[in-house]
C-alpha cells in the first residue's frame, strides 16, 4: 500500500549509473605504458577509466594475463612493433583487448598482430585514432550498462499479436542478445496497485506535475481520468522500484483502451522526466532498441508509429479514414521525397525532453479516436536522427539514419494530431524490407559506437544508408 504522503523521485540522466570502466595495460616497458594511461585520461576526462595491475610482456605468464583480463574491462596491448612476439600470452583472454600506442593513432605494423589476436577467437576492438579510441570505450561502457538494466514489460500474456507475442520467450530471447534483464509482469497486476492508491496520493502527483512537468490539461478530460493516470503512475514506479527497472512498457489496448480504462501515457512522460526509458503497447523490442541507443549516447530515444501516408492528399479533407485516392497519392509523395511520417497517439509520442524545445508537456485529449483519454503533445526537434529495431529471430539492430525536417501541431488532425516528417536515406529498403511499424527514433546517433557495441553483443548491425 503507498503511502498518501509522496516523495518524488529526483530527476537523472539517465539510469542506470555506470563506473568507470577496469583498464588493464600490458607493454614492453613502463615509460610507454604510462604514456598510454597519461593519453587515455586526458583523452576520456575524470572517471571514464580506472587502472588495474598491468605489467611487462616478459615478466608475465599467460596464467597471469588471464587473471588480469578476469579483472579488466578491457586489456589495452602497447607497443605495435611487438605484440605479435607475446601472442603466446593471450592464450585464455576473458575480456576485449585493444592495441594502443602513445601515439593513439593506426600503423600498419598492427595489422599482423590484430589478425593473429582474432584468429584466438579474442575481441579487438578498434583503436585507430582518437575518434575511434573513444567510439569504443563508449561502447564498453554501453555494454555494461546495459548488462545493469532492466525492463519491465506489462502485458496480457496470451496475446497472440506479433508486437506481443511469447512474452516470456521474447523475454528470455532480448536478454541473451542485448544483457538487459526483461521481467514480465501481468496487466492486472498493474491494475490491482493502482487501485490501492489513495486519492491524496493521486491529488498530490497533479499538483506536482503542473508545478514540474505539465503546462496544461485539456479541461474536456475528467477529474476521474486524470486521478486514475496519477494512480498508474505511482503503481508503475512501485514496479520500477521492486524490479531496480529503468525501462517500463505496457501493453495498453486490450486491459486498458478496449475496457475504457485510463491508459499510462501521460505517466510515460512523468517516468521520462525522472530517466525511466518507456514504450507503448507492450512492445518490448522497442523498448529494447531505445535502450541500446540510449546505452551509447546517454540520451533518451523514443517509440514511434511509422506511416508512408497523411500527407497533402489527406490534409485536404482530414477524414480519420483516408480515401483510396489519398493513401495512394500519399504513399508515392513519400516514395518520391524519401520522407516518412511519425506519430503516435495523436501526439508525436512521448517525446523525452533532450529531443523537444518544449519547457513542458501539454496533455490533450485523443480525439476523435478515443474520447476521455489523454496523451501529452510536445513537438520534437528538427535535424538528425535515426529509426532502430532489433529483429530478434535474426540477432540483427536495423538502423535507418536521416533527418526530421518538418512537424505538425494541428488540432483537425485527430489520430494523426501530433506528426513529423524524417528523410531517410534509403527508404526503398524500409518500404521492401521493414518487419514492423514500431520503430525507437533517436538523437545523437554515434555510429561507430554502435557497430562496436554490437560486435561486442555479437549482434549484426544492418545500417540502410542510400
Amino acid at each position: 500500500m503507498p503511502s498518501s504522503n509522496m516523495n518524488f523521485p529526483q530527476a537523472k540522466d539517465l539510469c542506470p549509473a555506470t563506473g568507470s570502466l577496469r583498464v588493464c595495460v600490458l607493454s614492453f616497458n613502463a615509460p610507454t605504458a604510462t604514456l598510454i594511461m597519461d593519453a587515455l585520461e586526458q583523452l576520456l576526462g575524470d572517471g571514464f577509466v580506472s587502472f588495474t595491475d598491468g605489467g611487462y610482456y616478459a615478466d608475465l605468464t599467460a596464467e597471469q594475463v588471464t587473471e588480469f583480463s578476469e579483472q579488466s574491462d578491457v586489456l589495452i596491448l602497447g607497443d605495435h612493433l611487438l605484440v605479435w612476439k607475446a601472442h603466446a600470452l593471450f592464450a585464455d583472454v576473458r575480456c576485449p583487448v585493444m592495441m594502443m600506442d602513445p601515439s593513439m593513432v593506426f600503423h600498419p605494423y598492427q595489422s599482423s598482430a590484430r589478425h593473429v589476436l582474432r584468429q584466438r577467437g579474442l575481441d579487438v576492438l578498434p583503436a585507430e585514432d582518437p575518434q575511434r579510441i573513444v567510439a569504443s570505450f563508449t561502447a564498453l561502457r554501453a555494454k555494461a550498462w546495459l548488462k545493469n538494466s532492466t525492463a519491465i514489460v506489462i502485458s496480457v500474456h496470451d496475446n497472440p499479436h506479433p508486437m506481443c507475442g511469447d512474452v516470456e520467450a521474447r523475454a528470455k530471447v532480448l536478454q541473451e542478445m542485448t544483457g538487459v534483464h526483461v521481467v514480465a509482469i501481468p496487466a492486472a497486476r498493474l491494475q490491482a496497485l493502482a487501485k490501492q492508491v489513495p486519492l491524496t496520493a493521486a491529488q498530490q502527483v497533479w499538483e506536482h506535475w503542473h508545478e514540474t512537468l505539465i503546462s496544461d490539461v485539456d479541461p474536456a478530460l475528467s477529474q476521474d481520468h486524470l486521478l486514475d493516470v496519477a494512480r498508474l503512475y505511482v503503481a508503475m514506479h512501485q514496479l520500477i522500484d521492486e524490479h531496480q527497472a529503468n525501462a517500463i512498457t505496457v501493453q495498453e489496448f486490450e486491459p486498458f483502451l478496449f475496457q475504457k480504462k485510463a491508459m499510462p501515457n501521460v505517466a510515460y512522460a512523468a517516468l521520462r522526466a525522472q530517466g525511466i526509458t518507456t514504450s507503448e503497447e507492450g512492445d518490448v523490442a522497442v523498448l529494447i532498441s531505445q535502450l541500446l541507443l540510449a546505452s551509447v549516447s546517454q540520451q533518451q530515444a523514443m517509440m514511434a508509429n511509422i506511416y508512408l501516408g497523411f500527407r497533402d492528399a489527406w490534409e485536404v479533407d482530414k477524414k480519420p479514414v483516408p480515401t483510396d485516392k489519398a493513401i495512394a497519392a500519399d504513399y508515392h509523395q513519400s516514395l518520391a521525397e524519401d520522407t516518412v511520417m511519425l506519430c503516435h497517439f495523436a501526439t508525436a509520442g512521448t517525446v523525452p525532453r533532450c529531443m523537444t524545445d518544449d519547457a513542458k508537456y501539454r496533455v490533450v485529449q485523443t480525439l476523435p479516436c478515443w474520447e476521455g483519454q489523454s496523451m501529452t503533445f510536445a513537438l520534437p526537434k528538427l535535424g538528425d536522427a535515426v529509426l532502430c529495431r532489433l529483429e530478434e529471430a535474426s540477432s540483427q539492430l536495423h538502423v535507418y539514419p536521416g533527418q526530421v525536417t518538418k512537424t505538425y501541431d494541428d488540432s483537425q488532425g485527430g489520430w494523426y494530431r501530433g506528426r513529423w516528417l524524417m528523410k531517410l536515406d534509403d527508404i526503398q529498403h524500409f518500404v521492401d524490407h521493414a518487419f514492423s511499424a514500431h520503430y525507437a527514433i533517436g538523437m545523437n546517433y554515434q555510429q561507430q559506437a554502435i557497430k562496436t557495441l554490437c560486435d561486442l553483443l555479437k549482434v549484426e548491425l544492418c545500417t540502410h544508408q542510400g
